[in-house]
């Protein structure tokens, strides 16, 4: 017995070419907050937000979901304040932005993968 519906394989995911950035780019909190991704769905949910992790705008955030597709976009999941932590050694990978201006902790804008020796792992211990 045949299943009613279209039939559709499954298309491989198709990645853009790399895109290159210099120090310049990458290197303090003006220019990584200036510049700004997108990752869509298709069917109305989505990730948006700035180089710098900064939430800049009001439609920023890691999960946006279309409660009916394709309208009523919720955000679900804001931003993460993320922390490294490597033997002594300590990172916040976070940026904030509060109404006064001050920027606390400047995170990834002013982190330096240098300071890291070693090799990471994930997992416990």
């Amino acid at each position: 017995m045949k299943k009613a519906g279209p039939e559709r394989a499954c298309e491989p995911l198709r990645l853009p070419a790399a895109i290159e950035m210099t120090r310049d780019v990458l290197g303090g909190f003006a220019p990584t907050g200036q510049r700004e991704w997108l990752l869509t769905n298709g069917i109305g949910g989505f990730a948006a937000g700035t180089l710098s992790l900064v939430n800049t705008r009001r439609y920023h955030g890691l999960l946006f979901a279309a409660l009916r597709p394709p309208v009523e976009r919720t955000a679900l999941v804001a931003k993460l304040d993320v922390t490294v932590q490597y033997g002594g050694s300590r990172a916040q990978l976070a940026t904030n932005e509060f109404g006064d201006g001050t920027i606390d902790p400047m995170g990834i804008a002013t982190w330096s993968l240098s300071a890291w020796k070693g090799s990471f792992q994930s997992g416990p211990g």
